[in-house]
């Protein structure tokens, strides 16, 4: 992800981020999308967009060289073949921070 310009720990950070732009009242609510809690189908195909968006053209437009694309899509896959697995477990946590807007 650092490869590519992301911050996977953005949301836990957004709080800071948002105090730091004067907002109040600041909320974080978490949940968690995983294979127990989730239809697999649903799942599957959520994770299957994010493997194509980020070996494609998440990767392309930041230049990425062709070993770096197979890292990518060979550690997308591994989560991919979990998400579907009975035997697995895959989770991707959701975060969403709302505060109140500065005057």
């Amino acid at each position: 992800a650092a490869e590519l310009g992301m911050d996977v720990n953005f949301g836990p950070k957004a709080p800071s981020y948002m105090r730091d732009a004067g907002f109040t009242d600041i909320r974080v609510d978490h949940m968690e999308v995983n294979n127990l809690n989730s239809d697999l189908r649903d799942f599957a195909a959520v994770a299957t967009g994010w493997r194509d968006y980020v070996v494609g053209e998440v990767a392309a437009a930041t230049g990425q060289t062709p070993e770096v694309i197979a890292r990518l899509r060979s550690a997308l896959d591994d989560f991919l073949y979990v998400v579907k697995s009975d035997r697995g477990f895959a989770a991707w946590p959701i975060y969403v921070v709302s505060g109140t807007r500065p005057a």
